[in-house]
């Protein structure tokens, strides 16, 4: 049987080592054709045994990984958790030796969107290996809720350095998406870097988009947040 792909998610999934590295290896036996992607902070690959079992387990799985910003105090500081960007550094070198694809994702929030542009440059400098970088607008919903004046920021309001960030991507020919930002809150060049990345179970869309020429090419916007943004309308 062929997936047309397999999600991994959590919370953490590297928490639980041994049933990670079993679920990775049930995948490989019953699907060995099928691409995986598993969405961990990257920290318990440090370990380089662990990051070995898991890539000897099976050799499709893509890792994606969150980096919020590139120096280290920012970064944790999002996080919560002191000593993160290192932990999260070590790992996908690890994992990059045992020649792992790596995806980094980035949401972008109030507290990293002004040094989005240094992030990329930062990957380039030091992650030039990654097989994608996804620019993620954020979904409003479990911590993010619960700190939203914070973090909330309307991606409006950062236009101007996702354009920069994304000149600077195409620059150092790195491979690249916008996820989870409707066309309508996007600059007119950045159409056609957006994807569809929001999982239908959980993708809606405002009354007014009913009206847009671009709907079929929008995301659109996630029902599990409490906020959205005020600026999004209809593209005639």
């Amino acid at each position: 049987r062929l997936l047309k792909t397999i999600g991994i998610s959590g919370g953490e999934p590297t928490i639980f080592k041994d049933e990670i590295v079993s679920l990775l290896d049930i995948c490989q036996k019953k699907f060995p054709l099928s691409p995986v992607a598993m969405l961990t902070n990257g920290k318990n690959f440090d370990e380089f045994d662990f990051a070995k079992k898991c890539a000897m387990s099976n050799r499709n799985v893509t890792y994606c990984i969150p980096i919020y910003a590139s120096y280290e105090e920012n970064h944790d500081y999002i996080v919560g958790s002191k000593g993160s960007f290192q932990r999260t550094i070590k790992g996908i070198y690890n994992l990059i030796r045992l020649k792992c694809p790596i995806e980094i994702r980035t949401v972008i929030m109030r507290q990293n969107y002004k040094e989005l542009p240094m992030l990329i440059d930062y990957i380039f400098q030091n992650l030039p290996f990654v097989v994608h970088v996804a620019l993620m607008g954020m979904e409003t919903t479990g911590m993010a809720k619960n700190n939203l004046e914070d973090v909330w920021i309307d991606p409006i309001d950062y236009m101007n350095e996702l354009r920069t960030s994304v000149l600077k991507l195409r620059r150092n020919n790195l491979n690249f998406s916008i996820y989870n930002i409707p066309r309508c809150l996007l600059a007119k060049e950045l159409y056609g870097f957006d994807r569809d990345s929001i999982s239908a179970w959980k993708k809606s869309y405002l009354e007014q988009c009913g009206e847009c020429s671009e709907k079929n090419n929008c995301c659109g916007i996630f029902a599990t947040s409490v906020k959205h943004s005020t600026n999004i309308k209809p593209i005639k």
